[in-house]
């Protein structure tokens, strides 16, 4: 095997010769003034190849929170996570699909820090400060990580199943990218920081070939293909264009996209955030919901959208390069988290037969969920109710039609299925949800058809 050493004591070990799918046993070896002691032993499996074998399936998550106060209810359902695996055997992969590690404490004592040291000194001053906390600042985001992955519970799932990760603004801190002040000061260095951590404990279980400057990254996989964007390292609201992915993440997505057709398999394209949020597309209560969140603290919240007035432009070309895939007959499904809701959208151009994209959205998984007022008022329904008016006009891309066809307040995760048919392929989903009552195990609901 070749490592690599990350720094931080990180290591990747690099395999070559597995056979897709299959399950491994290893052990750690390492040498101790000449003597060879040994270390963890564990098992993995290979990540999944095409669908000879039968059905393969993945879960999606997002909003994974370790907190004093919240470790039992952390641990259950990881726990329960661990079962969904081993319980069944078509699960092969996790995607998970931001804010994986809350990071908010190891950015939010820096602005004090700043004003107490160096706050109304010269430039030249404040950048001989920055270096002198580099190493500090790097200690409060691995923190982060071993608090988060460093439980048992999580350590049994994450090392026996392949992950794909991709961050979110908690993995950096609340917001990054759409706040102001994440442009001054200590910021720009600060969130290097974020980075380092990011590259060692995320990036590290990532495919290592990447999306142009970003981390974004393709995942090989002879059943379809997933596309996974990076939309936090360059995120940059004072842009006029190009806020949320980079350029040379569009150039490297674009031909990806363009290139896909339905001999290559269905596509999955995963988004920290959906593409299309109901909360923010909905007749009076959107508007209601933008109208008080632009007053306060959950301005950045919806600026991290993508139906931010703002982003719009790249939303719509995002939205084109995917409705260009579907009319050339391969299935789209977007995955996406963030919103703490579970919900099924899809959305079509009524110009076009067959051109349905489908979403799922899967957050939280154990981070507090929207509170039933919350998803009454933000969602204009009951939360058991799970469906809009069919056909609606999407109001920021006026010739598509979107509805909403599940929704749940719950903790969870949901499960992709992609299994065989005489001719392609059927893309099934459904979520594991926990119950209303604590220590409840996480509960399937029934299989939604997508494909």
């Amino acid at each position: 095997a070749q490592v690599d050493d990350l720094g931080s004591g990180c290591f990747r070990y690099r395999l070559e010769g597995l056979d897709p799918g299959r399950s491994y046993r290893y052990r750690l070896l390492r040498e101790e003034g000449g003597v060879e002691v040994e270390g963890q032993r564990g098992r993995f499996q290979a990540a999944p190849g095409g669908l000879a074998a039968g059905p393969v399936s993945f879960l999606l998550f997002s909003c994974n929170k370790c907190t004093e106060g919240n470790e039992e209810t952390y641990d259950h359902i990881w726990d329960q996570v661990a079962a969904c695996v081993k319980a069944d055997p078509s699960i092969r992969l996790l995607v998970q699909c931001g804010d994986q590690a809350y990071c908010d404490e190891a950015w939010d004592p820096v602005s004090d820090e700043f004003k107490a040291a160096v706050g109304k000194q010269s430039r030249a001053q404040r950048d001989r400060w920055y270096p002198t906390q580099a190493s500090l600042w790097e200690r409060r985001y691995e923190a982060c990580y071993q608090r988060a992955w460093g439980r048992r519970s999580v350590q049994q799932v994450l090392r026996s199943i392949p992950s794909v990760l991709m961050w979110d603004d908690h993995d950096i801190h609340d917001g990054y990218g759409s706040r102001a002040t994440d442009y001054w000061t200590f910021g720009p260095p600060l969130a290097k920081a974020a980075f380092r951590a990011f590259d060692r404990h995320q990036g590290s279980l990532n495919p290592i070939e990447r999306l142009g400057d970003s981390r974004g990254f393709v995942v090989p996989w002879a059943g379809g293909r997933m596309v996974v964007l990076d939309g936090r390292s360059h995120r940059d609201g004072r842009k006029k264009y190009r806020k949320v992915l980079s350029l040379e993440q569009w150039e490297a997505l674009e031909p990806i996209l363009d290139g896909h057709g339905p001999e290559d398999g269905p596509l999955f394209l995963v988004s920290g955030s959906p593409l299309f949020n109901p909360v923010l597309s909905r007749g009076f209560h959107s508007r209601l919901i933008r109208a008080l969140a632009s007053l306060g603290e959950l301005r950045d919240d919806l600026k991290d959208a993508w139906e931010w007035k703002g982003h719009r432009g790249e939303l719509r070309r995002l939205v084109d390069l995917l409705l260009r895939v579907r009319r050339r007959g391969a299935p789209v499904v977007l995955l996406s988290g963030d919103v703490h809701v579970q919900h099924l959208t899809r959305f079509w151009d009524p110009d076009h037969q067959g051109s349905t994209v489908h979403q799922v959205t899967s957050s939280p998984l154990t981070n507090r969920p929207l509170f039933q007022l919350g998803v009454k008022v933000a969602y204009g329904l009951r939360p058991d109710a799970g469906k809009l008016e069919p056909e609606e006009r999407y109001p920021y891309l006026e010739d598509f039609e979107a509805t909403l066809g599940m929704l749940a307040n719950r903790r969870g995760a949901a499960q992709v299925q992609v299994s065989p048919r005489e001719q392609g392929v059927q893309v099934q989903v459904r979520f594991w949800l926990r119950g209303e009552a604590g220590g409840r195990a996480l509960e399937p609901t029934p299989w939604h058809d997508l494909i």
